[in-house]
């Protein structure tokens, strides 16, 4: 049992660490970029700084603020649809980075240490075709998950205002008087 606990809370904390280096960046976010591209005129820290101790935390706080806004009054229906685009942008976010990162492995493997082991006329073909194969089948899985974790930010926050928006319309039920005795 201490080994599955350990093994777990090591995972953990590896995918936290991960997940911070790659929001450092840039390739995973937990909202998207509000407003235009910041202006050429604005002075940035360097990248490695950002990187190392984090960078400007304000469209971060905004959109925090705006989820915070939304679950005062979600019913649990709406936290749970909330909480699943969560768990599935952080998902692919995180398996997209731990592919990205895991890429110069699996190119090692491939082209060093794979060696045929079929021997006949076709096995060159083959040996050449399966990592050939795979590397296509790593690119469309890397797209999709980027792509996913793309979507999941912005349509998490989305909803959230969608389901503001909604609450905004609807006509608020007068508030009893408070009865004088």
């Amino acid at each position: 049992m201490f080994v599955i606990v350990f093994v777990a809370g090591l995972a953990w904390t590896i995918t936290l660490g991960t997940q911070s280096f790659a929001e450092g960046l840039g390739v995973w976010k937990y909202f998207p970029v509000e407003g235009s591209p910041r202006s050429s005129a604005t002075v940035h820290a360097p990248f490695w700084a950002g990187l190392l101790i984090g960078g400007d935390e304000t469209d971060f706080n905004k959109s925090t603020a705006k989820v915070d806004d939304f679950q005062v009054d979600a019913n649990e229906d709406q936290k749970q649809q909330y909480e699943r685009f969560v768990v599935i942008k952080e998902a692919c976010g995180n398996l997209f980075i731990s592919g990205l990162l895991s890429l110069p492995a699996w190119l090692v493997m491939f082209l060093n240490g794979v060696k045929p082991k079929i021997a006949g006329r076709f096995s060159r073909f083959r040996f050449a075709a399966a990592p050939s194969v795979a590397c296509i089948y790593f690119v469309v899985i890397m797209v999709g998950l980027h792509r996913m974790n793309a979507q999941h930010v912005k349509r998490q926050l989305k909803y959230t205002e969608i389901i503001m928006e909604n609450r905004a319309k609807r006509p608020q039920k007068p508030t009893p008087a408070p009865s004088q005795k």
